[in-house]
């Protein structure tokens, strides 16, 4: 059983309790808070490509009473910008720094002092109507593991929907992923990405389905022929050998598509003519991409010079 002597401390120590809340709410403070900023009357053909800040953050000045309220009587309306008084023909908006203040003021008791506001002025960006389809790309590095090589880099969907706003028209050409640091890819590799957020663009849809494909790197070589070019009319120049290997580093998946007419070897004439030199240099002109260490196991060949045609 609660004896008496308790019951009597504890009502003295809630009220001494209940006038020292009083006493404190009663006393001038300063307090950050947040009213938060809609955005209405937005026409229905218009795309906002980059939203309104959702909150202006504010210091006020008060009794503790009314900051009370502020944060948890839900006294403060929220700020609501309209698109059509605001909006430019640029596709950029913008809420100075003086009507925000207006806006806040408005909202606040006649009690309460504005010390600073957190936010000099409100922007949005929009579109009406003006799209463009981009290609995604990657932004950052995609490293396959040790022995193996990275064979594709692909998204679904590989290209997006840019809304964007007349001036930023030519000069957005792709769509950039979030900065990505992807390594030791030891398989095929899927994730969802973002992508990069640009004032004044909006993207559809924002996140797009990465793929990575590895391969396993192989030392291979082919044999290829040897092309003179500059030749004059009425010469005729022939290489010992005819033709010349070509080593390269690649993925399996790669080498079973590739064949000579990928390459190209060329020996220049006019080389031969101006250096007269005893043996003619070989120059790799031309290979496929996605390969490695590409290079001629043979750099110069033995060669005849004939006139006329034989």
């Amino acid at each position: 059983m609660v004896s008496r002597e308790f019951l009597t401390f504890l009502f003295f120590l809630l009220v001494s309790g209940f006038f020292w809340l009083m006493m404190t709410l009663n006393g001038s403070y300063e307090k950050e808070i947040a009213i938060p900023v809609r955005l209405s009357n937005v026409p229905r053909q218009t795309v906002i490509t980059t939203n309104i800040t959702d909150t202006v953050r504010l210091t006020v000045s008060d009794q503790g009473f009314a900051l009370v309220r502020y944060m948890y009587g839900g006294e403060l309306r929220p700020i609501v910008i309209d698109f059509m008084q605001y909006a430019g023909a640029d596709g950029h908006g913008v809420v100075g720094s003086a009507d925000i203040q207006k806006m806040v003021r408005s909202r606040l008791q006649k009690s309460t002092k504005l010390v600073s506001l957190k936010v000099d002025k409100l922007e949005f960006f929009f579109s009406n109507g003006m799209k463009k389809k981009v290609p995604v790309v990657l932004n950052g590095h995609a490293r396959a593991a040790g022995g193996l090589y990275m064979s594709g880099v692909v998204f679904y969907p590989d290209t997006v929907t840019a809304y964007i706003t007349r001036q930023l028209y030519d000069s957005v050409k792709s769509a950039l992923t979030e900065r990505l640091n992807i390594v030791n890819v030891k398989d095929t590799f899927t994730q969802q990405v973002s992508l990069q957020n640009i004032k004044g663009v909006k993207y559809s849809p924002a996140h797009v389905q990465l793929k990575l494909c590895t391969d396993v790197l192989t030392e291979m070589s082919i044999m290829v022929p040897i092309n003179v070019v500059n030749l004059p009319e009425g010469k005729r120049l022939r290489t010992f050998p005819s033709r010349v290997n070509v080593r390269y580093i690649a993925g399996a998946s790669v080498v079973k598509r590739l064949t000579s007419d990928m390459f190209r070897v060329d020996v220049d004439y006019n080389e031969i003519e101006e250096e007269n030199p005893d043996k003619c240099t070989l120059h790799l002109r031309k290979s496929p991409p996605g390969l490695n260490k590409v290079y001629l196991e043979t750099k110069q060949v033995d060669y005849l010079i004939e006139s006329g045609n034989r």
